[in-house]
């Protein structure tokens, strides 16, 4: 545990660091990119203008995100989650609010959410090609009680092709370190929604 620990810590702040790298990088040409606009602007070139700053939004969208939860390896756990979502193509939308000190070892935490985040990218990885491929995680503290909701797309039809013989190891790991705490689970399928 404690050297998934510092290996995910280490991966965290190597990403800290590319993060660091980009952002410095489109710092060093904002000043450019709002000079080419404002020309663009003054010669009434709108349409381009309207044009380079959609092209300008992209990229800034694809830059690398960190995750900054307050705890690191959280942190890191939903950084590289976020990093492994967009290799796949996959929309991944992140909300985390915190109130206080977090009460769950590190090694349950990361077993709750790495078997539900492999679990939900699994099901839009089997989606029909053209399918919205969408997960989110809402992660939210109250009165010392911690919630995880794990949403994603997926086809009812596939299921049978999850994790073949290996079906539900991952949600009865989840069960077991989420009892751990004296909590409980709650699965729905709504139409093409897992929650």
């Amino acid at each position: 545990a404690a050297e998934y620990k510092l290996a995910l810590e280490k991966q965290y702040h190597q990403r800290l660091n590319e993060h660091q790298q980009e952002t410095d990088a489109l710092w060093h040409d904002m000043k450019k990119h709002i000079r080419l606009m404002k020309a663009l602007v003054a010669e009434n070139a709108l349409s381009e203008s309207d044009q380079y700053i959609k092209d300008l939004e992209i990229e800034m969208d694809n830059s690398l995100k960190i995750i900054r939860s307050g705890y690191p390896v959280l942190s890191a756990l939903l950084t590289e989650q976020k990093r492994r979502a967009k290799q796949a193509n996959v929309s991944y939308d992140i909300d985390v609010r915190l109130e206080g000190a977090l009460k769950i070892q590190d090694v349950d935490l990361c077993i709750i959410l790495d078997n539900l985040f492999d679990n939900a990218l699994e099901a839009c990885m089997l989606l029909p090609a053209k399918s919205e491929l969408m997960m989110k995680v809402d992660i939210m503290q109250k009165n010392h009680a911690l919630s995880i909701c794990f949403m994603n797309t997926y086809d009812s039809s596939t299921r049978k092709k999850w994790h073949p013989g290996k079906h539900g190891l991952g949600l009865r790991n989840v069960r077991q370190a989420v009892h751990k705490y004296g909590g409980t689970c709650h699965i729905k399928e709504e139409r093409d929604i897992f929650n």
